[in-house]
């Protein structure tokens, strides 16, 4: 990559403007011509009170490139006047912005404006701004608040205007972006626009049309779709032909997710010359499971667009043909650019999965184990029966990572990412947030239900990264092999010294993390004159030791008696030493039980156990009791205490006579 730069000082009528040329593309590129003005002609801000510090960046040729603020990633300065960010596309370009990294300060409550801001002029005619020029977008707070992170231009240039405000505030820093310039052509319809209308269409067949070729596209795409829009696309077909749509992509607001005839942005398709004609197809949202294909009976089709006054987003892409009337073709849609394409696997990448029609699975990224695209969110939702859990297991992770090492990474936020959600009684909760390079434990849902959130941002084209790959297992043995599971209870294993004398047992789901809300029984039964002796190898489970009675605490418990608390039992939980706790129960019995609470998931235990001949000089931890021992016990201690008090009372009576 080579970086241009270029720095001249220049004046305006009154002002003194400092312009800085930056050009960073993927490829070579010529030096800058010599501008005598600084670009004066292509790009000025003059006010009466203030100058402004001008960073240009301009295209050498669908170039592109980072930008940043000032001092990125330490923290900005405080009373930054104006710094003006300017893109200038050649000829038949527009320029594409992407957010990677967003940190302004917040709008201070109550305010109506943003003290710190990032003013987006995106519908200039040309790079210049001034006292009198509107601003489209105004930016502040975190990434997670934008409402979209990538921003196009209306011509070829765009203005980003960056202003601080004195005051002192807590550290912040700045912005972070990739920009690209782009082939206006791309977006440019293949059909014919009605005079004295906003975007309504005529489309039709003529000799020698390209199959695949031709397109239309929403309204001021890529764009976001104006306000209060109505939009007309009619296909006019020759005898004996019939007309073939494909939809590329559909990003429609309808955060209700409302059925599309209730759904105040929405796609309708007519078979036939106008709206009164058959309805065969509606879209709304991002396009649900509806085929994206669409083909007529006849040689006519009438296409509305509509929105609402509400809110909007980026619209629709897609492509149109004639094909014969009796044609059996499969159909292959049209090649767009990569930055269109992209957004189709934002729209079909979500999947439901449910155990009824597969058990297990494996769930790959788009063009897994190449690069995925960018500015994508796919939803996995995993619906189990009652008594199933979901398993995951990642075997691969390689997500572009621009926090510093991928391998071990930090911080995941506002990186790309994923998500997984816990569903239990209908409220979803966090189980963690993966990114980078660093394969995730296996995971475990604490009900039938999971939701898997794939995120990522953006990326730089170069940069190579895979994805992920993961597998999924509705089980209802909770991840344990080993014991007889009890039918007719969920998470219940029984151990007998008659089927094997030694063998292992493990928390739910290890070495993966144990789900939350989980209580499982470990049944031991031993032979006649033997004791339970359990040893553990590894164990972790969350909470403070020795007591583990604290609120939040994850706990094993033992005891000598079925359904019983044994409080001469100890309680674990914390971190132990491997092999450093030995248990062993009074006699031929042994109850373990493993409860994890609602707040927090660990690795749990493996232990193994051994079914022993009892011997008197064996260690326990308990003292070596039986039922009616404890009752003999407790009868000789009370007797103790009545020989006591009639003691005390015959000296008492001495000392008084």
């Amino acid at each position: 990559m080579k970086i241009h730069n270029k720095m001249r000082i220049c004046w305006f009528p009154g002002v003194l403007v400092l312009m800085v040329n930056f050009a960073l593309v993927d490829v070579a590129i010529n030096p800058a011509p010599a501008r005598d003005k600084c670009l004066s002609y292509e790009s000025k801000y003059v006010t009466e009170h203030r100058a402004c510090d001008c960073v240009v960046y301009q295209s050498y040729g669908l170039s592109r490139g980072n930008f940043h603020s000032p001092n990125y990633p330490q923290v900005y300065d405080r009373g930054i006047e104006c710094i003006l960010f300017t893109f200038i596309g050649d000829v038949d370009e527009r320029v594409e912005l992407t957010f990677v990294e967003f940190d302004l300060k917040w709008k201070d409550p109550g305010a109506e404006r943003c003290g710190d801001y990032l003013h987006l002029f995106l519908n200039l005619e040309r790079g210049e701004v001034n006292e009198n020029s509107d601003y489209d977008i105004e930016l502040c707070g975190n990434i997670s608040t934008l409402n979209q992170k990538t921003y196009y231009s209306r011509g070829r240039s765009l203005v980003l205007e960056f202003h601080s405000d004195p005051t002192k505030s807590l550290n912040h820093t700045g912005f972070k972006g990739i920009f690209k310039f782009l082939d206006a052509r791309d977006f440019v319809s293949s059909c014919q626009k009605e005079q004295g209308t906003m975007c309504s269409y005529t489309c039709p067949s003529s000799p020698g049309n390209n199959i695949g070729n031709n397109k239309f596209f929403s309204p001021r795409f890529p764009q976001n779709y104006p306000h209060t829009a109505t939009c007309h696309y009619q296909f006019l077909g020759q005898e004996g032909e019939k007309v073939r749509l494909h939809f590329q992509t559909i990003q429609l607001y309808n955060n209700e997710n409302l059925p599309c005839d209730q759904a105040a942005d929405y796609i309708e398709v007519h078979d036939g010359l106008d709206r009164t004609r058959p309805t065969i197809r509606q879209y709304c949202g991002t396009g649900g499971s509806e085929s994206r294909v669409v083909t007529s009976k006849g040689p006519y089709m009438f296409v509305i667009f509509s929105s609402d006054d509400v809110n909007h987003q980026k619209g629709f892409v897609a492509s149109y043909d004639f094909i014969s009337k009796h044609s059996t073709t499969i159909y292959t849609p049209s090649t767009f650019p990569a930055y269109i394409s992209e957004d189709d696997t934002f729209v079909n990448c979500n999947q439901n999965i449910s155990s009824l029609v597969s058990h297990t699975g494996t769930i790959k990224s788009s063009n897994f184990p190449n690069r995925y695209p960018s500015t994508t969110r796919c939803r996995y939702i995993f619906t189990g029966s009652a008594k199933e859990r979901v398993q995951i297991r990642f075997t691969d992770m390689n997500l572009f990572y621009s926090g510093g090492n991928k391998d071990d990474p930090v911080d995941c936020d506002q990186k790309d990412s994923i998500t997984v959600y816990d569903i239990l009684d209908n409220v979803e909760t966090v189980i963690d947030v993966f990114c980078g390079a660093k394969l995730p434990p296996q995971l475990m849902s604490s009900g039938p239900y999971l939701k898997i959130e794939f995120n990522s941002i953006s990326h730089i084209d170069h940069v190579p990264f895979s994805g992920f790959s993961f597998l999924y297992n509705f089980r209802s043995d909770f991840g344990i092999n080993t014991g007889i599971q009890k039918k007719n209870k969920d998470c219940y294993f029984e151990y007998k010294s008659g089927l094997t004398k030694t063998g292992r047992f493990v928390s739910p789901n290890h070495p993966g993390l144990y789900p939350k809300d989980t209580t499982c029984h470990y049944i031991f039964h031993g032979e006649p004159n033997e004791q339970v002796h359990i040893l553990f190898r590894e164990f972790e489970v969350k909470g403070k030791f020795p007591r583990c009675l604290s609120v939040g605490s994850d706990v094993v418990t033992f005891s000598n008696f079925y359904g019983v608390e044994d409080r001469d039992m100890p309680r674990l939980c914390g971190v132990l030493k491997p092999e450093s706790k030995l248990i062993v129960s009074d006699s031929d019995f042994l109850s373990v039980v493993f409860q994890s609470n609602l707040i927090q998931e660990s690795s749990g235990f493996e232990a193994h156990y051994s079914f022993k001949e009892k011997n008197k000089s064996t260690p326990s931890n308990t003292p070596q009791r039986s039922r009616a021992g404890v009752m003999r016990s407790s009868s000789l201690a009370i007797i103790g205490q009545l020989l006591i008090t009639v003691v005390i009372a015959k000296h008492l009576l001495t000392v008084d006579s």
